[in-house]
């Protein structure tokens, strides 16, 4: 007992002791540094107090299809600024060790040599691969590598397109939030 109460009193020490070797940060986000500026700047409200949307839909993704197989799912207008792509895969045998998701402008713009693992339920694809943290918050357009948004169209599609053979078959569900204004 006397043993048990002494190590756990040492425990605590070293954490105390460890804590004060420590540095901490206060650290203000970008958009709350605009809000606190003087003179106030206009946020984009497409990063602040911006109405948030969904696309969703559904597909098949067939037994046995090939490299270079697409299925558009979304359309969102050219200004759209993603912040989640999630993509239900319903049966967990289907194991697609590349999987794309971009435009017809660049067909990995967005998510690049994505691999399904053979597991089935919800995939988180945001930012897996080729969109960064500092190009969170681009628009659309840019992500999609137009040179500038009069060059884009007003609405782009959006698609996912294997690079290896699917091994079964599955319904799939692909969701996008996304804001606008």
């Amino acid at each position: 007992m006397f043993e048990t109460i002494v190590i756990l009193v040492a425990s605590l020490l070293a954490v105390i002791i460890c804590r004060g070797l420590f540095a901490t940060e206060a650290v203000t986000a970008d958009n709350l540094t605009l809000l606190t500026a003087s003179p106030k700047t206009q946020l984009d409200a497409s990063r602040h107090n911006g109405r948030l949307r969904i696309s969703a839909d559904n597909f098949t993704i067939a037994n046995g299809v090939t490299t270079g197989s697409t299925y558009t799912c979304h359309r969102l207008p050219r200004d759209a600024v993603i912040w989640d792509l999630q993509l239900f895969i319903e049966t967990a045998a289907v194991d697609i060790a590349d999987l794309d998701f971009g435009c017809s402008n660049d067909d990995d713009a967005l998510v690049d040599g994505y691999d399904t693992n053979a597991t089935g339920g919800w995939h988180d694809l945001w930012g897996h691969g080729t969109v960064t943290a500092a190009e969170m918050g681009k628009p659309l357009w840019e992500l999609c590598g137009y040179s500038n948004r009069e060059d884009a169209p007003a609405m782009i599609d959006l698609l996912y397109t294997t690079r290896d053979t699917a091994d079964a078959a599955s319904e799939c569900c692909s969701r996008i939030l996304w804001t606008v204004d």
